[in-house]
């Protein structure tokens, strides 16, 4: 509920005011270093607990492969609509963002398979990205020519498809265990690097439209100890 929550207030908030590219990059820097600790501090020592290079292998690869065709998918979809509309469409950006927040979704649901603190973590490290996707969204929508209520309203109700995809996500993975909850977490693992290299970063830097200032990357360091902290303290 948490990143459902933070879709939707990301979507009012660019509805109404809108944020500009500066401070979107600091929200995806942070968010990217929330993320990349979820990994390094829960998601890797499970893997590592479970002593199983070849499901891990195999997990990681089809991550990265699985991640890879989304991209594709969702590219080749917006390009589709370009050409036919001559500009994306408001339900092609929806259906793409849809996807998006799905997959999140099914991985907070994996964590949350794999332990309490580790889906509470994954679930925190994942808010980041579905504000900074509210933010997005709405802004596109508006841009696109709908209207604050309307951009708003279908912001808000994209927040239910995280919760579908937590809720599949952790009844698929409760299932499993051995090798097979080896690979799966090698699968998240995989997803939530891409995740921050493919999608956060870049859009960051896109967003800015300049040079990089230490501030920008300090961000980034923050949304890392700011997790690793949080982390330390469920420990006790």
């Amino acid at each position: 509920m948490v990143p459902a929550a933070g879709l939707v207030i990301g979507g009012a908030l660019a509805a109404w005011w809108q944020p500009g590219g500066r401070f979107r990059s600091y929200i995806q820097h942070f968010a990217a270093g929330v993320v990349f600790a979820a990994v390094g501090v829960e998601i890797l020592p499970d893997v590592m607990h479970h002593r199983s290079p070849l499901a891990a292998a195999i997990g990681f690869a089809l991550g990265v492969v699985a991640m890879l065709a989304i991209r594709g998918l969702s590219r080749r979809a917006g390009s589709a609509s370009e050409r036919s509309t001559g500009g994306r469409t408001a339900w092609a950006l929806l259906a793409a963002v849809a996807v998006d927040v799905l997959v999140d979704g099914m991985l907070i649901g994996v964590g949350f398979a794999a332990g309490e603190r580790q889906g509470l973590l994954v679930a925190l490290s994942l808010t980041g990205c579905t504000f900074s996707l509210g933010l997005a969204t709405a802004a596109a929508l508006l841009s696109g020519g709908s209207s604050r209520r309307r951009a708003a309203a279908l912001t808000t109700a994209l927040a239910a498809v995280p919760v579908v995809g937590a809720v599949c996500g952790a009844l698929l993975a409760s299932q499993l265990s051995g090798l097979w909850m080896e690979a799966v977490l090698s699968f998240t693992c995989a997803a939530l690097l891409y995740l921050v290299t493919e999608e956060l970063l870049v859009e960051a830097h896109e967003a800015q439209k300049g040079p990089e200032t230490p501030l920008t990357t300090a961000t980034f360091f923050v949304g890392f100890l700011a997790l690793l902290i949080a982390a330390m303290t469920m420990q006790h």
